[in-house]
């Protein structure tokens, strides 16, 4: 039997025919009185999503990062109704660690962002204790692959290389780019959300990514490589310098360690990186603007 989606948040929402939408802001406690009163899982994946705005701006990033999970608990518990709750996490938890792979026993923040999403995470599961709910929270790698019109493209830094690829625009390159990262793609992503979504009992906090590494020199190497096959012209890879007074955490090298969530789960990154930047590079080829 098909599932109701209600979609919610402050702007009107791309959705099919098959989806509810509610226009509201999570940051109130109206907004969450009505997700309890229907919902049996609740995919949240509100707050801040920006490493620097965090950092300029950390007691907002904080508030936007609990307080929506504050309504959310004291909806639970007023509405007597037990639903399950996957929270979006991120990698950003294990700071500059240099151990690999990170294990979820690992994480220990060195930014503002990273701090609020572990802040998050803990509050989450303190509270839902006695509130019906059931926890979930999913530390996210580098995602990237196709996304909405209307999503924040250029926040996920393979996308935008892609596009730049695609339209054989020079590639920046902070540094020598041999630093690793975890890139996870997009579907992997979404299965993972439903993986837990779809296991009760199952909480607690659980790496998602690929469990492989790169760096991001070959990453963008093989981006500049798939966009020439298909536009018939190569970008150049350019190293430029860092941002002056940018954070450790972006020079660093990471890799999950995901064998606590497959092993819960039963789930598994499916789309290697070559795989996922061919469909990231043809999704670019037919729409090639920023």
């Amino acid at each position: 039997m098909p599932a109701d989606l209600l979609l919610v948040g402050r702007r009107p929402i791309s959705a099919s025919r098959r989806a509810h939408v509610l226009i509201s802001d999570v940051t109130t406690r109206g907004c969450w009185d009505l997700i309890a009163a229907r919902a049996d899982i609740v995919f949240f994946v509100a707050g801040n999503s920006s490493v620097h705005a965090a950092a300029a701006r950390p007691a907002e990033s904080e508030v936007v990062a609990l307080l929506p999970l504050r309504h959310l608990t004291e909806a639970a518990r007023t509405s007597g109704r037990p639903f399950r709750v996957v929270h979006a996490s991120s990698s950003r938890v294990y700071g500059t660690s240099t151990d690999a792979p990170a294990r979820e026993e690992d994480a220990a923040p060195v930014t503002p962002f990273g701090r609020h999403c572990l802040l998050a995470e803990e509050f989450l599961a303190t509270e839902s204790r006695g509130s019906g709910l059931e926890p979930v929270s999913l530390r996210v790698g580098n995602v990237y692959g196709p996304s909405p019109g209307d999503a924040p493209q250029g926040k996920v830094v393979l996308n935008r290389i892609a596009r730049l690829a695609v339209q054989g625009a020079d590639i920046p390159l902070y540094g020598d780019g041999n630093y690793l990262r975890d890139h996870v793609y997009i579907d992997d992503v979404v299965r993972a959300f439903l993986a837990a979504g779809a296991h009760p009992g199952v909480a607690g906090a659980f790496n998602v990514a690929s469990g492989a590494s790169v760096t991001m020199r070959d990453a963008f190497e093989l981006v500049a490589e798939r966009a020439a096959r298909l536009t018939g012209r190569r970008s150049r890879i350019c190293e430029v310098a860092w941002p002056s007074g940018e954070s450790p955490i972006e020079i660093r090298s990471f890799r999950a360690d995901v064998r606590k969530f497959s092993g819960t789960t039963g789930w598994m990154p499916r789309v290697s990186l070559s795989e996922g930047i061919d469909r990231l590079v043809q999704v670019c080829g037919f729409d090639p603007t920023p």
